[in-house]
């Protein structure tokens, strides 16, 4: 995990989800430097949550790459999962 300047705090390439013949994700890209602040926005079904969880490693991607702080974040260690924060609609905060 490294804050090394220049270099985004999440980068997300040609990203795809698929659950059996849905694709959720097709093709996403994003780039995200320290300090930004994202809010998805969508109608239901548009690959919100899909993407999040993606991006959490909570999900495994179909194609594609996702580097949180350098770090691929499927697998990733403790000490990255503590620096991922999600604040959902609801107001409710989950790691």
């Amino acid at each position: 995990m490294s804050f090394a300047p220049g270099r985004p705090a999440v980068q997300v390439r040609d990203l795809v989800k698929r659950y059996g013949r849905v694709t959720a994700v097709d093709g996403l890209d994003l780039r995200l430097d320290h300090g930004q602040v994202l809010a998805l926005l969508g109608p239901n079904g548009a690959g919100k949550t899909t993407t999040v969880q993606l991006c959490q490693g909570l999900l495994k991607a179909d194609g594609g790459s996702i580097e949180v702080l350098g770090a691929d974040p499927t697998g990733a260690s403790d000490a990255l999962r503590a620096r991922i924060g999600v604040m959902p609609q609801g107001g409710g905060a989950y790691p």
